[in-house]
């Protein structure tokens, strides 16, 4: 108890500093105070073993250095251990009423894993098996007590009857005395007849049962009145008749044993008999509450941990209890965590829809004023044209107009109708790049493309924004041009537009180059648009594609990176890194399945 007081004392002392160290900011004192924690995780399980185990361990010793036997050892021993494990029990429920109160106070909220971690059915066994096995034992103890004590009044009721029965007052030699000894019936072949004086045995019939000097003490300490008693805790007994040979004060009677090696079996056997019956239906009924709390445990840690879940598969009320209003509570937080989820979509997709017409819309911008070139030109072709009408007409009449006027005429006219051809290819090409990402984010147009048509159309898109902020896009193609890619392409045109924006943005007004890398490897597809802008600061990158976050403050949403992410993600089955070094550049990489 001294050791355990002084283990106890300490781990007291260490862990009643956490209120120094509980409001203050520096490194060590943080990890002082998670020292601390753990030391109230740890050490009601430590006081509890420590409670339990260490007073037998030491009072083992002690038996054993006093020099007591084998079986005195075991009992007194067993016996303590039952004590010391109720003690130990309680030792645990104080020290943890203590221990979760400083918790508290600490506001801890992490779990410890080091050298101990013990599960559910862990605790159960922990706390309850033990108070079984001692009240087994205890009981197994009592009963053993119980009956020997009857056996042993049985025997000496036997032996002092068949005592009585003879006169011992005329016997004069000893070769007499232990004749009349020997018609005794005895109870046990083991059991030793013997003659005994104060200093000495006289005479013993069993050799293998040797009589010690406390059994001689005892029995002529006149304390028994016919009965005496081997070494303390030991199961020897004796009955025995005073009287007088030769003038010498003599014992004589016959020694047994109190135990039987079968009632010793039979108790054992039962003992382990009914711990291995509690082990089971203990084990079966903690299993069947940990079951229900394990797959609650697990489906929390799926929404805690953003994990896909199945929110119609509610979980089966199983019983009436405590646990099962811990489900009930569970399959509410699953029907408000869908509908959260739901909203959470909606306003994503209304979100998304925003940021998408919010690009669609600087495009548009970009492309208005692409189109007033070709427009202006093919009003000048047409005033052209016109004029060239008009000089036809009046040559029709003129005599001095010849053939090869006519034809040049018509020549001029020819290369002003291939110009506006050309224009209203041009502007085709534009209107359809626009229609193509003017469809909904929510729209399915799963189709192929090539690589060909991806490029074209993000380089008319982005032809004017790049012009018209003095940047350049290096396109730099490692594959094949018609090689197809299945899905939504203006899907993509809008993430790569998006990530080109990005890059854009990131020189500042300033001008730079972009550079677009297309090539293979093996049955992908990687996509690669590279700046050098100076690279993307920390405090940013571990929230990239995980939140809405921006670094051009009112100007931005945050949506375009997450937007990207889940576009390549849900729609492309695709993966979507970066990779960005401080002071020199970022480069955003895709990776895509080719056409099978």
């Amino acid at each position: 108890m001294f050791i355990f007081n002084l283990f106890f004392i300490n781990q007291m002392y260490e862990v009643n500093k956490y209120k120094h160290y509980i409001n203050k900011e520096d490194e060590k004192s943080k990890k002082r105070l998670e020292s601390i924690k753990k030391k109230c995780f740890y050490s009601p399980y430590q006081i509890y073993a420590v409670h339990a185990a260490l007073p037998s361990i030491m009072i083992a010793i002690i038996l054993y250095f006093t020099g007591a036997g084998i079986s005195l050892n075991l009992k007194i021993v067993l016996l303590i251990f039952v004590f010391t494990l109720v003690l130990g029990l309680l030792s645990y429920i104080a020290s943890k009423e203590i221990f979760n109160e400083i918790l508290v106070d600490l506001k801890n909220q992490k779990k410890y894993t080091g050298f101990l971690k013990i599960n559910f059915n862990g605790k159960i066994f922990l706390l309850i098996f033990p108070l079984l096995f001692a009240a087994i034992l205890f009981s197994a103890f009592a009963a053993n007590t119980l009956l020997s004590r009857e056996r042993g009044d049985f025997i000496f009721e036997n032996y002092y009857t068949q005592m009585s029965s003879q006169d011992y007052t005329h016997i004069t030699t000893l070769d007499e005395l232990i004749g009349n000894l020997k018609m005794i019936k005895k109870h046990s072949e083991n059991d030793t007849i013997f003659v005994i004086s104060k200093d000495e045995v006289i005479y013993s019939d069993n050799s293998d049962e040797p009589i010690d000097e406390f059994f001689r003490k005892y029995t002529f300490s006149g304390m028994g009145e016919g009965r005496t008693y081997g070494y303390y805790a030991t199961p020897i007994q004796g009955t025995y008749i005073m009287c007088n040979i030769d003038g010498r004060e003599l014992a004589a009677g016959i020694m047994y044993s109190i135990d039987e090696d079968d009632t010793f079996i039979f108790i054992a056997y039962t003992v382990c008999a009914i711990l291995f019956i509690c082990a089971f239906f203990l084990y079966y009924f903690s299993k069947d509450i940990s079951s229900q709390i394990i797959v609650v445990s697990n489906n929390m840690k799926k929404l805690a941990n953003e994990e896909s879940i199945d929110y119609d598969q509610k979980m089966p009320v199983l019983s009436n209890d405590e646990i099962g209003d811990l489900i009930i509570s569970f399959n509410k937080i699953l029907d408000l965590e869908k509908k959260h989820v739901k909203e959470m979509e909606r306003n994503q997709e209304i979100l998304v829809e925003q940021e998408r017409l919010s690009s669609l819309g600087q495009m548009i911008g970009g492309i208005a004023h692409n189109l007033k070139t070709p427009i202006m030109s093919i009003s000048g072709a047409s005033e052209a044209i016109k004029d060239l009408i008009n000089e036809y007409e009046m040559s029709i009449s003129n005599q001095q107009v010849t053939p090869e006027d006519h034809h040049e005429i018509a020549k001029d006219m020819k290369e002003w109708n291939n110009k506006i051809k050309v224009y209203l290819e041009y502007m085709t090409e534009i209107i359809d790049a626009t229609k193509g990402q003017a469809v909904t984010m929510n729209a399915s147009t799963v189709t192929e493309f090539t690589i060909e048509e991806l490029v074209t159309r993000v380089k008319i898109l982005m032809k004017e924004q790049l012009m018209h902020r003095n940047c350049k896009l290096n396109l730099n193609m490692e594959l094949d041009k018609n090689t197809y890619i299945t899905g939504e392409i203006s899907a993509l045109v809008q993430v790569l537009n998006n990530l080109i924006i990005n890059a854009i943005d990131a020189y500042k007004n300033n001008p730079g180059e972009i550079n677009l890398n297309i090539y293979s490897e093996d049955e992908k597809i990687r996509i690669v648009v590279e700046d050098f802008a100076g690279g993307i600061p920390e405090i940013v990158q571990d929230k990239l594609f995980k939140q809405m976050i921006t670094t051009k403050g009112k100007a931005g949403t945050g949506l375009g990176l997450y937007m990207c992410y889940s576009t390549i993600k849900g729609k492309f089955n695709g993966e979507m890194s970066f990779e960005t070094e401080i002071g020199k550049g970022t480069r955003f990489i895709i990776i895509l399945s080719k056409k099978q």
